[in-house]
């Protein structure tokens, strides 16, 4: 994979657009659309011809992961997400106290019927972004066009 040089940001209170170039596919075009809550009812302004969801997950905020399954839920459940691909980045794992066993039972993404991925990753030191995202370019190269 070509590493691009992502923009640093300490907020997602705006929408950043990153274009990517991954050597497996030509190109990814990322919406950051930010997960606060006054944010969330513009979300569905991103579905159209979406292939593929990232979601962002706070692995040290295990206290939350009730309520960051109710918004993933309500996700998966719109139309237009129906055939998305799912990466599941489980950030803050340099600090957090649970695993990615955990997140992924705590999230019950063994009942989606879709695939699905989740990275343990940490944004701070760079860990697992790469392979979350090359698995993410091996998923989409077999999706049909």
């Amino acid at each position: 994979m070509v590493q691009a040089k992502l923009p640093s940001s300490t907020s997602s209170s705006s929408t950043n657009i990153c274009p990517l170039f991954p050597q497996s596919v030509s190109t990814l075009t990322v919406w950051d659309v930010g997960g606060q809550f006054t944010i969330r009812k513009l979300w569905k302004h991103y579905f159209n011809n979406t292939d593929a969801l990232i979601f962002i997950v706070d692995s040290a905020d295990t206290e939350r992961l009730s309520d960051v399954k109710a918004e993933l839920d309500f996700l998966l459940s719109d139309p237009e997400l129906e055939n998305a691909i799912l990466l599941v980045y489980a950030n803050k794992m340099d600090i957090a106290t649970t695993s990615v066993a955990s997140i992924v039972e705590q999230l019950e993404l063994h009942k989606i019927k879709r695939r699905w991925h989740v990275q343990g990753a940490s944004a701070v030191t760079g860990h697992g972004l790469y392979e979350g995202l090359e698995w993410l370019s091996k998923e989409l190269k077999k999706k049909p066009n």
